[in-house]
């Protein structure tokens, strides 16, 4: 499940036009990824 979070996660950053912000990624997911922070 991690690899999934860290992947969406890179998916949005690689293809977000603008500002990509955690609060505009959950609120796309629903609020169904609210802290989604992939460990470095």
């Amino acid at each position: 499940m991690e690899k999934e979070k860290t992947e969406l996660y890179t998916d949005y950053l690689i293809c977000n036009q603008g500002l990509a912000t955690a609060p505009s990624l959950s609120a796309m997911l629903d609020g169904e990824a609210s802290h989604l922070c992939p460990k470095v």
